[in-house]
């Protein structure tokens, strides 16, 4: 909202400077990822995360913490975050490393690293811009399924009573 000069005067005469005043409506924030995080996938490499509104740019050097299985931290693995162009509503997430173990993973996106299309490029609150509310996103990768039997199955026995079958992670419960 723009008021110009001497709009507003006082009962002694003094008038107003020129005033911008800045409202943002609406909530700038993630309406969708792909892949989406009700699929299982293999591995996971990168995510792409759909904004609310146009994307004008991301904290340079922004690193996001990545989970697995809960609260223990991926050892040595973050990932980056970027912006395809200023005109786009997506910003990528790419991990440091393809997780491609069994478990679940969880990206961790701290608040103020994707800004919308106000963001400048250097002050983002001078510029008016927006930045993302605090977000994770969660992922169920591999498969959880036998890798091997004992017995082997091609194996020849004398008679058969007791099977064990291998997961390819910890098996919780039968």
């Amino acid at each position: 909202l723009s008021i110009p000069q001497g709009t507003v005067a006082t009962a002694g005469g003094q008038i107003n400077e020129s005033m911008d005043l800045i409202y943002h409506i609406g909530a700038f924030e993630p309406v969708a990822v792909l892949p989406a995080m009700d699929e299982r996938v293999e591995s996971l490499k990168e995510v792409t995360v759909f904004m609310s509104d146009r994307v004008g740019g991301v904290l340079d050097g922004a690193k996001l913490n990545v989970y697995k299985d809960g609260d223990k931290e991926v050892p040595y693995t973050t990932a980056t975050i970027d912006f395809l162009t200023p005109v786009d509503n997506e910003a990528t997430i790419t991990l440091a490393d393809e997780m491609t173990e069994y478990g679940k993973y969880t990206i961790v996106v701290p608040a103020g690293v994707i800004f919308d299309k106000y963001y400048t490029g250097e002050d983002a609150i001078m510029s008016g811009a927006t930045g993302n509310e605090a977000f994770e996103l969660t992922y169920n990768v591999g498969t959880f399924e036998p890798v091997s039997v004992l017995p082997a199955m091609d194996e020849r026995g004398e008679s058969l009573k007791e099977v064990t079958v291998f997961m390819s992670d910890r098996v919780g419960g039968v």
